[in-house]
């Protein structure tokens, strides 16, 4: 079939949550339009110089050892992974079925230039040995000087290097009383990649009702309704499952289930079956007794009950086991403060009860999991303009000493290392770099995309920040020297949105004055209707920090805005979101109730 010509590749929008989506540092996306009859002539990029390189091709498309991307490999730069005339903002997602053939839902991100990611959905059909290519016109080489691709030829998928192993859960043993279905949930702990797995299930019960349920379910939540449980009252039973991921690997588990021949307690941890936290957020789970048992209430001395958790697993390679030492006395929640969970930390949570006469229950197992964030790289002063006073070049100083480890707190930041790279803004090859925290950059006056990544540099293994973008707009004339730090996410309604500028204007007696550049304030009102501060024109006072702060009622919840400091032609401009308060909803449990013993 013929592969469709002009995709339009649109950013797929990211949904706002109140914490780890936002970034913690400005994005700033502004694109200044230089004025060529007002403004030097940028350097030569390769685009002016002809060459016209061509378009990149694909040369490798490999299954991620995670099972859940896939890799795709050209052999130059795109334009599409820089910024640029055609280039997505960093991070940025796109569908990939707009660019490349073989995908239907998956979304794609560049990884670097030559590199992108489609993660897998967990509706992905693709196979080992399917066929990708690049379609027609999707890309073209940096800097989009030369021409758009003709059609790819076809790349077939090929397997992982060292595929992640497939492993099982069930939640160990567990009790099951009178009057209860019997619940046994299975996933993929590891080796899933995202995938729904195919599932055969075999027990070794001696009651041929309660064996052919089980052997005949082939989903991945067992429940055996209570009349089939009552036929293997008194008994202990095996239940095993064996998972099949999408490469065809198969992985076993079983559970040890005791059917009491008496009503038991009943007790389950709220929410799903797996929990994913964030080690700079504290770490809660609830759990819930039943208040019934074979449909008779239970007396006010049988609710009294001791609550016991167990959270347990391994953190950097070794056993980790965390108490429930700051919860409340009653002890039905766990709860972890900010940073006292280890990251990387991958265990269960279960949590028994037992009554005043001594019958005790347990939950079903919860995975969790505190994956390690990612580095967040920060420039500090987001977009700027900065004046040469009509020299040949200019120095320009640029400051990622703000970026940071969202896993520590400040005073235990591990020691980053910084990756600059500086390029035209409408693309082409490199004009500067640097590994310095505070790099000088000598440059011809232009507009510029200054771009920072930060590295672990005591842990080769972590993976390194998303990169992060400001524009550099270096022009022949003298402007004061503008930089401006904003929230990157406005607090919540009831705090004041606040920035801090500082203009150095060597002593010209130049004032500011900061403007709303994108946006709009709740109920039309202007930046100086809402400021708490003097929003300008204001005389710039030399080495003193100027400030803006916006009344808590004046942006939207979820609005996107951007904030500028301006100054007789030197300019700093960053973004913002506000901020959404979390709503009320609801939870889902797997299992619904718990087994004792």
């Amino acid at each position: 079939a013929e592969p469709s010509a002009e995709p339009s590749l649109k950013p797929t929008p990211k949904p706002l949550a109140p914490e780890e989506t936002a970034e913690p540092s400005p994005s700033p996306t502004r694109k200044p339009t230089a004025d060529p009859t007002a403004r030097p002539t940028p350097a030569p990029t390769r685009c002016e110089d002809r060459t016209e390189p061509p378009a990149p091709a694909l040369i490798g498309a490999r299954i991620t050892d995670d099972l859940g991307r896939v890799r795709l490999e050209f052999d130059a730069r795109s334009d599409l992974g820089v910024a640029g005339v055609r280039g997505l903002e960093a991070g940025s997602t796109f569908h990939c079925a707009d660019a490349f053939t073989g995908f239907q839902e998956e979304t794609c991100r560049f990884v670097n230039a030559r590199t992108v990611d489609a993660t897998l959905s967990s509706t992905s059909v693709l196979r080992v040995d399917d066929a990708i290519s690049v379609r027609r016109d999707a890309l073209a080489a940096e800097g989009f000087c030369g021409p758009l691709n003709p059609a790819g030829q076809n790349l077939l998928l090929m397997e992982p290097d060292d595929a992640q192993a497939l492993r099982i859960s069930t939640g160990g043993s567990r009790e099951v009383g009178q009057c209860r279905n019997l619940v046994l949930p299975a996933q993929a702990a590891a080796g899933g990649g995202g995938r729904a797995l195919t599932w055969a299930w075999e027990t070794n019960a001696r009651s041929r009702a309660f064996k052919d349920f089980v052997e005949a379910f082939d989903g991945s939540r067992l429940e055996v309704p209570e009349a089939l449980v009552k036929t293997v009252e008194g008994t202990t039973v095996t239940i095993s499952v064996a998972g099949t991921n999408w490469l065809g690997d198969t992985a076993t588990a079983s559970a040890s289930v005791a059917v009491e021949d008496a009503p038991i307690p009943e007790v389950f941890v709220q929410g799903d079956s797996s929990v994913i936290g964030s080690r700079d957020q504290p770490f809660v789970l609830v759990s819930e007794a039943s208040k019934t048992v074979c449909g008779e209430t239970l007396a006010a001395d049988q609710l009294s009950l001791t609550y016991t958790w167990t959270v347990a697993g391994t953190a950097g390679g070794a056993s980790k086991t965390y108490d429930n030492q700051f919860a409340a006395s009653s002890k039905t929640r766990f709860y972890l403060p900010s940073y006292e969970a280890d990251p990387g930390f991958e265990g269960t949570a279960r949590v028994c009860v037992e009554d005043v006469n001594g019958l005790t229950a347990c939950s079903g197992v919860v995975q969790v999991s505190i994956p390690q964030s990612l580095l967040v790289a920060v420039i500090d002063g987001g977009d700027r303009t900065i004046g040469g006073g009509f020299a040949s070049t200019v120095d320009v100083v640029a400051d990622g000493g703000a970026s940071y480890d969202p896993d520590y707190e400040t005073d235990q930041q591990p020691v980053l290392s910084y990756a600059w790279a500086v390029r035209p803004a409408g693309g082409g090859a490199e004009v500067a770099t640097s590994t310095a925290e505070r790099p000088t950059f000598t440059l011809v006056p232009g507009t510029y995309a200054a771009q920072l990544v930060v590295r672990d540099a005591t842990d080769s293994s972590r993976p390194a920040s998303l990169p992060t973008f400001v524009v550099l707009d270096v022009i022949a004339a003298d402007v004061p020297d503008v930089s401006l730090v904003c929230e990157a996410v406005a607090p919540a309604a009831t705090k004041p949105f606040v920035c801090e500028g500082i203009v150095d204007d060597g002593g010209a007696g130049a004032s500011y004055e900061f403007e709303l550049a994108e946006g709009e304030l709740i109920g039309g009102a202007t930046l100086q209707e809402r400021a708490l501060t003097d929003v300008g024109p204001s005389p710039v006072v030399a080495g003193a920090p100027v400030f803006l702060k916006v009344t808590a009622d004046s942006l939207a919840p979820g609005g996107s805005y951007a904030f500028a400091l301006v100054s007789q032609g030197g300019r700093a401009e960053v973004r913002a979101v506000a901020n959404v308060a979390p709503t009320g909803g609801s939870v889902l449990s797997t299992p619904p109730g718990g087994a004792g013993w």
